[in-house]
């Protein structure tokens, strides 16, 4: 997507195409995300999605990016995004004419939430705490409501993304008490959204370990490249050296039997 386009758009400023990665959203993807940056205003992220037909789904649609999007920002790995404005445009490349209703503001409060509600996806109902009336009690209960009654499977990715967008929309705390009246178990580390910053932590923590308990037995004795080769390991192995260090009379001992079974795979 060249420059002159996105100027004709109005994104004007220099700009550096990002690629977000939505691990539950293998149907879903962004045709085009950048970081903006004109002169001294404050830099935003573009969101530019192409549409080759009519869709009377698009607000949806396009709200379901937004949150994406953001929940893309809140990864420890992408903390430079975090904060940024996202601002996003509509092009329509099909026959005729069509002027879809795509004003989405930071909390939609011109969208009716009747239709989210009733939807079938959801991800489409939490989206209703974003929409007119979405700070409403009977709003949120409704939405809550509805994740409880889903298979077990699917509520880890829901409770994620009403956390995300619950404090979009300041009321965090109203749907927390919400979740908690419906006795709800509340564990994110099954979200497929969250999962892999989980097992990233798990894997940074054992590591960290390792390091402490070999540079206690071993002081000085620590190659300047451990860190970068203990994170080529999986966690079965990390556990494995982690066990190995507190005996190990030297480093190569504690890792040996893990580096020789990985390079023979």
């Amino acid at each position: 997507m060249r420059t002159r386009f996105l100027q004709s758009l109005a994104i004007e400023g220099e700009y550096s195409e990002v690629s977000p990665n939505f691990p539950d959203t293998r149907e879903r993807r962004v045709d085009f995300v950048a970081r903006v940056k004109a002169g001294r205003k404050r830099a935003y992220l573009a969101h530019v999605e192409l549409q080759a037909a009519p869709d009377r789904n698009i607000a949806t649609r396009m709200l379901n990016y937004r949150v994406d999007i953001r929940t893309w920002q809140r990864a420890p790995e992408n903390r430079g995004f975090l904060g940024l404005d996202v601002r996003q445009t509509l092009v329509y490349l099909g026959p005729g004419s069509w002027k879809p209703k795509t004003e989405i503001d930071e909390d939609a409060k011109s969208i009716d939430p009747a239709p989210l509600l009733e939807s079938e996806n959801l991800g489409d109902v939490t989206l209703a705490v974003l929409c007119r009336d979405g700070k409403r009690p009977d709003v949120i209960r409704r939405v809550v409501t509805r994740i409880a009654a889903a298979p077990a499977s699917e509520q880890p990715d829901a409770l994620t993304k009403l956390s995300v967008l619950s404090d979009l929309r300041g009321i965090g705390p109203r749907v927390q008490s919400e979740v908690e009246k419906m006795g709800l178990p509340v564990n994110l580390e099954e979200s497929t959204l969250l999962r892999g910053t989980f097992e990233r932590v798990r894997a940074e923590t054992s590591i960290d370990d390792i390091l402490e308990v070999l540079e206690a037995r071993l002081p000085g004795a620590l190659p300047a490249d451990l860190k970068h080769r203990l994170a080529d390991l999986g966690r079965d192995e990390l556990k494995d050296v982690l066990r190995r260090s507190a005996t190990a009379a030297s480093v190569e001992e504690a890792l040996a039997k893990t580096i020789g079974t990985t390079h023979g795979r």
